[in-house]
């Protein structure tokens, strides 16, 4: 589906905080789309980024070939998932990427470069002029007497504009301008679909995924005759083990291997002050021996935690602030989906503001974005969730019926493939470019219609 877009949009002044790859392609969305853009962010220029990898399954990877040379961007193209048991690594199963599959879904699953697509979205809005403020902190929030926030800064200085967009991370300033609100409680008498979206991710029973992700050089790799083997294929292997998951890939050629750990709890996270690998030298020391010496080669490595959300709202009551990215919600870390949320986000949001014919419209097309990305956040978390219980299940019938299911040969016609990859194509197969726009033949456009019916009847 792709529905026309107006014209011309009616020019509105955005501020995004933090220059984050979310922040850099909303900002230049929004710029092609007509709007005036001011990106600010408390880090210097071309700063360096840590190699985390980005995986890119279809629904991103469509919406990234969408962007101007994008095709300078180094991916590597995964084949499929291999599932292996950590204790053993030994493979289980293996679900294949078919290439008519694929084909359908308008893309294959792409590992790309952390550093390497920040470095190309960064030429990106140099190329159209963006105007990136760094090495300039957000400190507070306030508003003109009309409304509008004004944006204050450590210097001093001050940045008044019509919307503010926070993409500035879980650990940055904007999530503060929006307070969460109460959890709604569900009563006993409730059905399915009464349900507190956030409850129905409680009931998974995972509170806390606590976790890090390691860069490892792949020529370090190649020297151990145990640990070279990972890198001859190009799937995506996840490693399972009691309470927890790892899931392994090359980022691309020669560049860097990345290994990222999560593990499952049930109680919120506490933060000991350890470091991250004596925090979970336990669980590591459950996995083959090759897996610790892979870590041991990491040349860095990142403490991750995902939390369930507080809150699921992120656009403000007076429709002037909405969030995109960690600032929101936080990604899967551990997961296929790791960046999914962000980007999708990011380009929602720009199409729904492709619209704003009307200054006035603002509101509503914000309200469309809020409830858009809270069906999909909800959705997209709860599967990564449900995953990684699944993937660190203790030793039992139940994971011994797991590893059957895994290790069935999968075509691309039988039921069971079906029932595989049935949830998977769900996730794959998900627009964010048609999220917006059924959104507004479905509401957006009566909602807009309505606002000028009962305008020119005052």
């Amino acid at each position: 589906m792709s529905v026309p877009l107006p014209d011309s949009v009616s020019p509105i002044r955005c501020l995004v905080i933090g220059a984050s790859f979310e922040g850099l392609i909303v900002a230049y969305l929004l710029q092609q789309a007509g709007h005036q853009v001011v990106v600010v962010d408390k880090g210097d220029a071309d700063r360096q980024v840590f190699e985390r990898g980005i995986r890119s399954p279809p629904n991103v990877a469509r919406l990234f070939s969408q962007l101007p040379k994008v095709t300078s961007v180094r991916q590597r193209t995964g084949s499929g998932l291999e599932f292996i048991d950590g204790r053993t690594a030994r493979t289980v199963g293996t679900s294949e990427f078919f290439d008519n599959i694929m084909r359908d879904l308008g893309s294959n699953f792409y590992m790309g470069s952390h550093s390497h697509i920040m470095q190309f979205l960064r030429g990106l809005c140099r190329d159209v002029q963006m105007d990136i403020r760094y090495n300039q902190e957000v400190v507070s929030l306030s508003s003109t007497e009309s409304g509008n926030p004004v944006l204050h800064l450590k210097s001093g200085d001050t940045i008044e504009g019509d919307l503010v967009i926070g993409a500035d991370g879980l650990n940055g300033i904007s999530r503060s301008f929006i307070p969460p609100l109460p959890r709604r409680e569900d009563t006993p008498d409730s059905d399915e679909s009464d349900q507190d979206p956030l409850s129905k991710m409680y009931d998974i029973g995972v509170r806390t995924v606590l976790g890090v992700t390691f860069s490892i050089l792949p020529e370090d790799m190649e020297k151990n005759p145990r640990l070279a083997p990972l890198l001859k294929k190009d799937t995506i292997k996840v490693w399972m083990e009691s309470d927890s998951m790892g899931m392994s890939s090359l980022v691309h050629d020669p560049d860097v291997y990345i290994f990222v750990l999560g593990k499952v709890m049930t109680e919120e996270y506490v933060d000991t002050g350890l470091d991250i690998r004596e925090e979970l030298k336990d669980i590591v020391d459950l996995y083959d021996p090759t897996v610790k010496e892979l870590l041991d080669l990491a040349h860095s490595y990142r403490k991750e935690i995902q939390r369930l959300p507080e809150t699921l709202t992120i656009v403000d009551k007076e429709r002037k602030i909405a969030l995109i990215g960690n600032s929101a919600f936080v990604s899967p870390y551990y997961g296929v989906y790791n960046d999914t949320i962000a980007f999708e986000a990011a380009f929602t949001l720009a199409r729904l503001l492709a619209r704003l014919s009307k200054r006035a419209y603002l509101p509503i097309l914000l309200d469309g974005f809020q409830k858009i990305r809270t069906f999909r956040n909800v959705q997209t978390l709860a599967s990564e969730l449900q995953a990684i219980r699944l993937m660190g299940l203790p030793p039992g019938p139940s994971r011994t019926e797991r590893d059957a299911a895994l290790a069935l040969p999968l075509t691309q016609e039988d039921d069971e493939s079906a029932e595989v990859w049935s949830k998977t194509l769900v996730q794959f197969d998900y627009d964010a470019h048609d999220a917006a726009d059924e959104w507004w033949l479905q509401w957006g456009k009566f909602l807009v219609d309505r606002m000028d019916t009962d305008h020119g009847a005052a």
